[in-house]
C-alpha cells in the first residue's frame, strides 16, 4: 500500500497521524545517502504496541539504469518499551 493508505489502516485501528506516528513520503527524485542515515518514519509507543511489523520497498534506478530493489523490515530490532519518547528532536513538516 501506499503511505496514505498506510496511515489510514492506522487510524482506522485507534493512532493518531503526527501523534502517534509519522511517516516520511519517498518517492521518484528523492536522494539516496550512499553513506548515514535516511528518516523513514517515527512510532510513539502507543504505535509499537498497536502495529506489528511495518515493511519499506524501495526500488532504485541507477544512473546506468540498473534497478535495485529492497525491502526494509522498519521494526527490526524495535524497541516496544522505549525509554525516551523521541532520542532525536525533529520536525514533522
Amino acid at each position: 500500500m501506499n503511505r496514505d493508505d498506510a496511515i489510514r489502516a492506522c487510524v482506522a485501528r485507534g493512532l493518531v497521524d503526527r501523534e502517534d506516528l509519522w511517516l516520511d513520503l519517498i518517492g521518484a527524485g528523492r536522494p539516496i545517502p550512499g553513506q548515514g542515515i535516511m528518516f523513514l518514519a517515527w512510532f510513539a509507543e502507543r504505535a509499537l504496541s498497536e502495529i506489528e511489523t511495518v515493511l519499506v520497498r524501495v526500488r532504485v534506478v541507477d544512473r546506468v539504469g540498473d534497478v535495485h530493489e529492497r525491502v526494509l523490515d522498519l521494526f527490526k530490532g524495535v524497541i516496544r518499551h522505549p525509554l525516551a519518547p523521541d532520542p532525536h528532536p525533529f520536525e514533522l513538516d
